[in-house]
């Protein structure tokens, strides 16, 4: 009977299954509700989207299939919510619509590395659930207070903020500063303006800032100190003054500090690496710091990296520094250091660039210098004081890469192990004291074992007492070998022909030296070629006509030397001549007509020679005229020559010929011709006929150009013309 009272009666029963199905039924409606919600969403970004390079959001996102399925698209299993959309490196194109806050599950918002533009929208601050955003390098731009208050203001998720590499600009706003689960915040790359607010110390779980490349300006708060967890923090490349902060040393998470290109001052203080245990990069290059740097560097165990070039440091490199055993890069270039570099340094086995330029070091390398330094790669000294030799030990850094030794007092000779670097890519030894070994036949042995290093791109000697003869061997250097620089070597002898085997070179420079006999037929091998200074020789004969074969040359030095006989007419068929330097030789032959149609030429000096100008004896009044007409072209046109819309086969007088006369308004910049009826027409009339005039000017036979007397004379009959008409 008990039993019987606890059964429901039949109405009660009926009525709790109504509830059951209308309540199934509420939820089964706000499922599809809030279904429709985020495929709307989707379809808005989607219709947003102007160009989608690879089709694939044209073609994937179809309403045929569940948008939980579509490319880049993830939901969460119970609810079909979309909790991320992944987009990056689709090369897509468009903005991002005020539809997106209504992606209220969405957790991951990553659409990096595109070219969507305009601003992010004001709604995204509906994302509540939002912890990954993501938009960097794209093109988006405007401030980004309005929706970032928004997002801070109701937002406590967000952990990672990336929205570098775009053209936000304005202030940093403080409400960004509320979104108090930051872990990661970059904002680099754009034109941010004003100070880095105080408020950054609220972010107290942040690790990684990054707020480089900006317009920043004004000191760096003492807030900063405040973010406990911090391990990198980036703010290079600003405008950012003032003292490094005191705060900044203390938090002992930091692993990379980045602060170079700004205007920071000050000292470094003797206390930074007091409780900086982790600190593995430290760069301040291009700033104004100044005084001395503090031997309690070296506390900073953990350091990689050092880089502290371009600032005003000035005293003795602290010997201390030798403790600093996992450094990789070490750079303490242009600044004011003087004394010796302690040995301690060329005993850290681990670094691999090394970095001196520009200061006032004095003293020697160590004799060990390629036993303890095992893994240099690049060692960069030059702009010193340094004396002493170059140990023959230097052959043992077998990774080096990059040897700057220029300008300092280095004397004895080059050694030849210097061919032992077989990865050697770059060797400046120049503004030396330097001698050449010589074998017996008079050839400069350290060239021929470079020969050996066959991964040489430059190789800059200039200044130095070498003495000696080029091998025959020369030939043998890499065909990697770009630049060659010997001048002022007391180079010797004959430049040997084998020196067209080097086809990659664009730079060769023998100037000032006692080089005699003819220059080799074989130059013209050297395709690459864009610079060729032989001046201040002793070379005779004439120019071989295989120079010609150079087509790449911009600058040809021949000056004081003893050249002589006919200058080949075929150098007017190098365009790419920039500077033609021929003074001080014994040319005595008739000028080529064919040098006045190097339209681009700035420097052309024949001067101190016995050349013939035409058979009269006289220089033709043509000879400028070429010249003047591109003048008259470039002025009506506001066009030049070198502008990219001209190539070799259609250059500016070609276009000009080509839409004279009858499209003078396509020619002429349109400011000219401005106006109105009447005088607007004389003014075309006019302007027509000054560039049928210069194109006559410009004709490619100079035998066929106008004097120059006649063009005066014909610009001065325009003018009349033309006050005539509108008088």
């Amino acid at each position: 009977m008990e039993r019987e009272k606890c059964l429901p009666s039949p109405s009660k029963l009926v009525l709790l299954m109504h509830c059951i199905i209308t309540f199934t039924t509420c939820i089964a409606s706000a499922a599809a509700n809030y279904y429709t919600i985020d495929e709307s969403a989707l379809l808005a970004l989607k219709a947003s989207i102007t160009n989608d390079p690879t089709n694939t959001i044209a073609t994937n996102w179809s309403t045929t299939t569940s948008f939980c399925d579509w490319f880049g698209v993830t939901c969460n299993a119970y609810r079909r919510r979309v909790t991320a959309l992944n987009l990056p490196y689709m090369g897509l194109q468009g903005s991002i619509p005020p539809d997106i806050g209504n992606l209220s599950f969405i957790v991951t918002l990553n659409v990096s590395s595109n070219s969507f533009s305009g601003s992010l929208p004001k709604e995204m601050g509906r994302l509540q659930r939002l912890r990954v955003l993501n938009v960097r390098n794209n093109s988006f731009s405007g401030d980004i207070a309005s929706w970032s208050d928004a997002v801070c203001n109701q937002n406590s998720s967000l952990e990672w903020m990336a929205i570098s590499m775009n053209q936000f600009e304005g202030k940093i706003p403080p409400s960004l500063f509320r979104c108090k689960q930051l872990q990661a915040l970059s904002l680099s790359y754009n034109n941010f303006v004003g100070s880095i607010p105080p408020d950054i110390g609220n972010l107290t779980l942040l690790k990684q800032v990054y707020l480089g490349i900006n317009k920043l300006q004004d000191e760096i708060p003492e807030e900063i100190g405040y973010l406990s967890s911090l391990e990198i923090l980036s703010l290079s490349d600003n405008n950012l003054t003032g003292p490094l902060p005191p705060s900044l040393f203390n938090i002992s998470t930091l692993t990379q500090a980045v602060l170079s290109n700004n205007s920071l001052s000050g000292h470094l203080p003797t206390f930074m690496c007091d409780r900086l245990p982790l600190l593995q990069s430290f760069y301040a290059t291009s700033n104004l710091l100044t005084g001395n740097i503090p031997k309690e560097i070296s506390n900073c165990t953990s350091l990689s990296y050092l880089e502290m070039m371009r600032n005003f440091l000035t005293g003795m490199i602290p010997q201390e520094m030798g403790n600093l055993g996992n450094i990789i890069e070490l750079d303490m270039s242009i600044n004011d250091l003087q004394g010796p570099i302690p040995l301690q340094l060329f005993n850290i086995s681990t670094m691999e660039y090394f970095g001196a330029v520009g200061n006032r070091l004095t003293g020697s390398l160590p004799s060990t210098i390629g036993l303890t330094l095992p893994n240099i790669k690049e060692l960069h000294l030059a702009i010193n004081n340094f004396s002493g030799t170059i140990p023959d030990s230097i052959a043992n850094a077998s990774q080096l890469l990059v040897l700057e030794l220029s300008t300092n007092s280095f004397h004895g000779y080059i050694p030849d192990t210097l061919g032992d670097l077989e990865v050697l890519q770059w060797l400046n030894l120049g503004s030396n004291n330097l001698e050449g070994e010589s074998l017996p036949s008079g050839e400069l042995s350290f060239l021929t074992s470079l020969t050996k290093s066959q991964s040489l791109t430059a190789l800059i000697l200039e200044a130095n007492p070498i003495d000696g003869l080029i091998p025959t061997s020369i030939g043998n250097l890499t065909n990697s070998l770009q630049m060659f620089v010997a001048s002022n070597c007391k180079v010797k002898g004959n430049i040997p022909r084998q020196i067209g085997a080097l086809s990659m070179l664009t730079t060769l420079m023998l100037d000032n030296n006692e080089l005699r006999g003819s220059i080799p037929t074989t130059v013209g091998e050297m395709q690459s070629l864009q610079y060729l200074g032989l001046r201040g020789n002793r070379i005779r004969s004439s120019i071989p006509n295989e120079l010609c074969n150079m087509t790449n040359l911009g600058d040809l030095h021949l000056a004081s030397n003893n050249l002589s006989g006919p200058l080949p007419k075929c150098v007017g068929n190098l365009t790419s001549l920039r500077n033609l330097n021929l003074e001080l030789n014994k040319f005595d032959s008739e000028i080529p007509t064919t040098l006045w149609g190097l339209q681009d030429i700035l420097v052309l000096n024949l001067s101190s020679n016995n050349f013939k100008y035409g058979t009269r004896g006289e220089i033709s009044p043509k000879g400028d005229v070429y010249s003047f007409g591109i003048t008259m072209m470039e002025t009506f046109t506001r066009k030049r020559p070198t502008d990219e819309m001209f190539t070799e086969e259609m250059g500016l007088k070609h276009w000009v010929r080509d839409l004279l006369p009858d499209a003078i308004m396509e020619i002429v910049d349109a400011n000219l011709l401005r106006g109105d009826g009447f005088l607007d027409d004389k003014r075309s009339d006019c302007i027509s006929s000054i560039m049928r005039l210069a194109s006559d000017c410009c004709a490619d036979l100079p035998q066929d150009r106008l004097d120059m007397r006649v063009v005066v004379s014909t610009l001065e009959k325009i003018k009349m013309e033309f006050l005539a008409n509108v008088g």
